[in-house]
């Protein structure tokens, strides 16, 4: 598929367009984290994450030449958690390969890998061992594939998780006879958080990059559907 195919393709525009909005998202959200506005930061960072998943279900549908129409839309798009979700687990993957190729314990990894992949281990014990290397290996690329699978371990136990957080960024609430407010967030909560997605989403750009600047190959789409490893 040539570049001016791409540019036309309507997955496409949606794609870059959900991610230069998330990487936007990103910019305001230091923004607010420098005026000590962090529960409202919080929130611009959650968006940003929806925006990330929103732009890979547009990615798949652009290699899989699947038509987005309203259902789809409604199914996918307008549901947050399931945004969020999809965000983490093919982010997680495309870390996860990044690391995997650079790691000095490459080749452990790749027997863990092996194991899973011919059910000689289950998921949570594949999960554990990887989280180990991770650990261990302590590079910029281990400490994030820790991160987020961590935060897929959140999502296991309770999706709606990041989904609520951020409304409680948004908004004053009540909770057990209690005025709760985006102002009780605080620095230590929401900076840890702003550098992993700033740190990816510069990362994940260089994808749009990759895919604008070169012919669409059959890998991408590969690279895209392992994001079933992480459950």
């Amino acid at each position: 598929m040539n570049r001016t195919a791409k540019e036309d393709d309507l997955n496409y525009s949606l794609f870059l367009a959900a991610l230069r909005n998330a990487n936007q998202y990103i910019k305001d959200a230091e923004q607010l984290i420098n005026n000590k506005s962090y529960g409202h930061a919080y929130a611009l960072i959650v968006f940003a994450i929806e925006e990330v998943g929103k732009s890979f279900l547009a990615l798949e549908c652009f290699f899989t030449r699947k038509k987005i129409n309203k259902n789809y839309l409604q199914k996918h798009l307008y549901n947050h958690p399931e945004k969020q979700i999809k965000s983490f687990k093919v982010i997680t993957t495309l870390i996860f390969d990044t690391w995997f190729e650079s790691s000095k314990y490459k080749d452990g990894i790749y027997q863990i890998l092996q194991k899973y992949q011919k059910n000689e281990i289950n998921y949570p014990q594949f999960e554990n061992q990887i989280l180990s290397i991770a650990r261990k290996d302590q590079s910029k690329f281990a400490t994030l594939t820790e991160s987020l699978i961590m935060s897929l371990q959140v999502f296991r136990d309770y999706k709606e998780v990041l989904h609520e957080l951020r409304l409680d960024a948004m908004y004053v609430d009540i909770k057990e006879n209690k005025i709760c407010s985006p102002q009780d967030f605080i620095l230590d909560t929401v900076s840890p958080f702003f550098r992993v997605w700033r740190d990816l989403i510069d990362i994940f750009r260089q994808i749009e990059v990759e895919i604008t600047t070169t012919d669409v190959d059959i890998s991408c789409l590969n690279k895209l559907n392992r994001y079933i490893l992480f459950q």
